[in-house]
C-alpha cells in the first residue's frame, strides 16, 4: 500500500499495541473507534516482533504490563535505550500502585487499569499534544543553536578575512612592484631575473596561505613525502623561537632513532607554529616550551606499527577540564574578541587526522599543557615523491595536441602560451560547450585535455565524460583550486584522468604533462586529489 500514506487524514494516529490477548486488543480498538479517534494500529506479542516494529514510525505505544516472556517495563526500557521520543502508556488488570509509580519513574507517560478505559482516549490525546510540543521546542532549540553557531562562525570568518586581506595585499604589492621593475628594466637581465625570483617567492607565499586556510576544513590536497622530523625541527628552531617570544625558552629534544613520517612539510610547520603561538599566549610572564620526538616501536621485526611521538609541552597557565574538552572545536577560543578566531587547534586536529595520526592533550590550571601527536612511521625506505623542482634544465620541445578548457581568460592564455612555447599545438575553450563545438577533426586529434573542473558553469564533469566517449584515447589533466575534487567520479577507470592542484607554475605543469603523455600511468598517483 505504497500510496496509503498520502491518503491518510492529517490526524490519523499510528498506534503500536503490545498485547498477547486478541480479545483485549480488539476491545481497545473498539474503544478508540467509539471515541472517534482515527487510528491505524498494529499488535505485537513478543520482543522480537516489537523490535522489528520499532523500525517503523509510531505516534504512541500502548503496552500490557504482563505479556508472557516479555512485559511492558522491558518494552519501555528498549524504547528509552533507543532514545525514541514516543509516548508510552501501560495498561493492566492487576497492576499495583507501587508498580505504577516505578513505571512512571522509568519513563512511562501514564498507566491505565483495564476496565477503566474512559481514561484512555483523554490520556492518548494529552500525550500526543505534549509530544508535539516537545518536538516543536526541540526544533526551535536546534534552530537557535544553529543561529548562534552561524553568528560565531561569521565573526571568526570576519577576523580571518581581515588577516587574509592583509597577507594577500602584501603579496600582491610584492608582485606589483617587481613586475613594474621588470617592465622598466627589460634590458637588464640580472634585474629581470631577480624580479622574477621575487615574484616566484610571492607565489609560494600565496600558495602556502591558501593551503593553510584549506587545512581548517581538512580538504587540501597533500604533497606528502618522507620527512625526517628531527631535521625539520632543527631547521625550524629559529622561526619557532621567534614565534614563542624572546621572554620564553625553547627546548628541542630529539630521538635519533625515530623513523621518517609521511607528511606535507607545510602542514608540519603549521602544527608547530600553532603550538608555539598558543604557548606564548599561555606564558605571559615567561616560561619554557619543550618540543620532543620519541620513537614508539612495535617491538616486532616488522615496523609496520612504529609510530613517531611528537610531544609539545609548555609551562603556561594550563586549562580546566571544561575548556580542555572543547579546544579542538572550530571557532572555540578563550582569547579576547579580536585576539583569536578559534581556528588554530581545530586546524591542527584536522591535519593530524588527515595524516592518519592521533592527538591527545593533558592540562591542569597552573600546571601547563602537554600535546602529544602520534604519526605513523614510514615502512622501510618507502617514500612518496614530492613535486618536480622548479629548477633544472630547460624542457625539450614537444609535439602533440592539447585542448585547454578554462573560464578564466587570463589563466587560459597563460597556460596556452606555456604549452605553445614548449611546442604543442593548442586549442582553447572557455567552457565545455565551446570545447565540444570544436569539430570532429579537432577533437579526434587531441592527445590531452587540460580542464578546470571548478568552472563557474559547474557542468564540466559531464563535459569530460562526453568528450571521453567521443575520443577514446585522449587523456585528461583536471586542475582545481578546490583540492578535494573527486576526479574518480567522472566515470573513468583512473588511467585516463589525472589531477593537478592549483596554484602551480609552468615547470610543474610541463613536468606533469610529460609524465602523463610520455611515462604512462605511473606519474599520476602523486597528485590525485584525495
Amino acid at each position: 500500500m505504497s500510496c496509503a500514506k498520502n491518503s491518510e487524514p492529517a490526524d490519523l494516529i499510528r498506534l503500536l499495541v503490545i498485547e498477547d490477548s486478541e480479545d483485549d486488543y480488539l476491545m481497545l480498538v473498539r474503544e478508540l473507534s467509539r471515541a472517534g479517534l482515527e487510528h491505524e494500529s498494529t499488535r505485537v506479542d513478543s520482543e522480537e516482533a516489537f523490535k522489528r516494529a520499532l523500525d517503523q514510525s509510531w505516534d504512541i505505544i500502548i503496552s500490557d504490563y504482563n505479556v508472557p516472556g516479555f512485559g511492558g517495563l522491558h518494552a519501555l526500557s528498549i524504547v528509552r535505550k533507543r532514545e525514541m521520543d514516543i509516548p508510552f502508556i501501560l495498561m493492566s488488570g492487576t497492576i499495583g500502585e507501587d508498580i505504577a509509580v516505578e513505571a512512571m519513574r522509568t519513563g512511562a507517560q501514564d498507566y491505565i487499569m483495564k476496565g477503566h478505559s474512559a481514561r484512555l482516549v483523554p490520556a492518548i490525546s494529552r500525550e500526543l499534544k505534549e509530544a508535539e510540543l516537545r518536538r516543536r521546542t526541540q526544533a526551535e532549540l536546534r534552530e537557535r543553536e544553529e543561529q548562534l553557531r552561524q553568528a560565531q562562525k561569521m565573526e571568526a570568518i570576519g577576523q580571518l578575512a581581515g588577516g587574509l586581506a592583509h597577507d594577500f595585499n602584501n603579496i600582491l604589492a610584492v608582485i606589483g612592484c617587481h613586475v613594474d621593475m621588470i617592465l622598466k628594466s627589460a634590458e637588464d637581465v640580472q634585474a629581470v631575473r631577480a624580479g622574477a625570483e621575487s615574484i616566484e617567492h610571492a607565489q609560494d607565499r600565496a600558495s602556502a596561505l591558501v593551503r593553510n586556510l584549506l587545512a581548517f576544513s581538512r580538504k587540501q590536497a597533500l604533497a606528502p613525502r618522507n620527512i625526517d622530523l628531527n631535521s625539520f625541527l632543527r631547521g625550524a628552531e629559529n622561526v619557532l623561537q621567534l614565534a614563542v617570544g624572546k621572554g620564553n625558552e625553547l627546548v628541542i629534544e630529539l630521538d635519533p632513532e625515530i623513523p621518517g613520517v609521511l607528511a606535507d612539510p607545510v602542514q608540519i610547520e603549521q602544527i608547530l607554529m600553532n603550538f608555539a603561538v598558543n604557548a606564548r599566549d599561555a606564558m605571559p610572564e615567561g616560561g619554557r616550551l619543550t618540543i620532543r620526538t620519541t620513537h614508539e616501536g612495535s617491538g616486532s621485526e616488522s615496523n609496520s606499527l612504529d609510530r613517531v611521538l611528537l610531544t609539545v609541552a609548555d609551562t603556561g597557565c594550563g586549562m580546566d577540564p571544561s575548556i580542555m574538552s572543547r579546544i579542538f572545536e572550530p571557532f572555540f577560543t578563550t582569547k579576547e574578541v579580536g585576539k583569536g578566531s578559534g581556528l588554530g587547534l581545530s586546524t591542527v586536529f584536522g591535519i593530524v587526522k588527515q595524516l592518519e595520526g592521533e592527538i591527545t592533550v593533558d592540562s591542569k590550571p597552573g600546571m601547563g599543557t602537554i600535546f602529544r601527536i602520534y604519526f605513523p612511521g614510514m615502512i622501510g625506505d618507502e617514500q612518496v615523491s614530492s613535486e618536480t623542482s622548479v629548477s633544472g634544465a630547460s624542457p625539450k620541445p614537444s609535439d602533440g595536441t592539447v585542448l585547454v578548457v578554462e573560464d578564466d581568460a587570463r589563466l587560459r592564455k597563460a597556460l596556452s602560451n606555456i604549452l605553445r612555447n614548449r611546442g604543442y599545438l593548442v586549442f582553447e575553450a572557455g567552457n565545455g560547450e565551446e570545447a565540444l563545438s570544436l569539430g570532429k577533426d579537432s577533437l579526434e586529434a587531441l592527445d590531452l585535455v587540460i580542464a578546470d573542473v571548478d568552472m563557474s558553469e559547474g557542468s564540466e564533469p559531464a563535459f569530460i565524460r562526453e568528450l571521453g566517449k567521443l575520443q577514446r584515447t585522449v587523456k585528461f589533466l583536471c586542475i582545481s583550486g578546490y583540492s578535494d575534487r573527486p576526479t574518480e567520479s567522472l566515470g573513468d577507470d583512473g588511467k585516463r584522468i589525472h589531477f593537478l592542484q592549483k596554484p602551480f607554475n609552468g615547470q610543474t605543469l610541463l613536468s606533469r604533462i610529460d609524465g602523463i603523455l610520455r611515462k604512462g600511468d605511473g606519474a599520476e598517483g602523486q597528485n590525485r586529489g584525495r
